[in-house]
């Protein structure tokens, strides 16, 4: 399977790994080393789950467009932490932080593509960049 940028959807450059989920999100909701289980695994006639060190859970990215999008971790970073307690959150903190859901939500479909090794056959024709802040608006 070739990889593509999970950001901009092209041959990465100046190759990255993205943490689809952010390591300051993993701590904040237990520990940072667990093992999770996500997808399955086919060995001839058997099937198990993929089972996988939550840090490992890191996808191609280009280097830049992973700078490009730290700006928006750190900013919901402290969005969550207004959240945490029970702050109030601006017009503008709000569109972030729905910002930084979109790239969670697209970032996980498109992890699951890559450890599927695209079982579904399928081509994605969008990625992070394209998709952020255009649809799905509502929670």
């Amino acid at each position: 399977m070739e990889k593509f940028c999970i950001f901009c959807g092209k041959k990465p450059e100046k190759k990255s790994n993205e943490h689809v989920l952010p390591q300051w999100l993993i701590s904040l909701t237990g520990e940072s080393k667990r093992i999770i289980s996500l997808g399955l695994l086919r060995q001839g006639d058997t099937i198990s789950e993929k089972r996988f060190g939550i840090n490992s859970f890191k996808f191609p990215s280009c280097k830049s467009c992973n700078e490009k999008f730290s700006l928006l971790e750190s900013t919901t970073k402290f969005i969550m932490q207004k959240i945490l307690f029970s702050d109030n959150l601006s017009a503008q903190e709000l569109n972030t932080l729905f910002d930084w859901f979109d790239k969670i939500r697209i970032g996980l479909w498109l992890a699951y593509y890559y450890l599927q090794h695209n079982l579904a056959l399928i081509k994605p024709k969008f990625n992070v960049s394209s998709r952020l802040g255009l649809h799905d608006r509502m929670l």
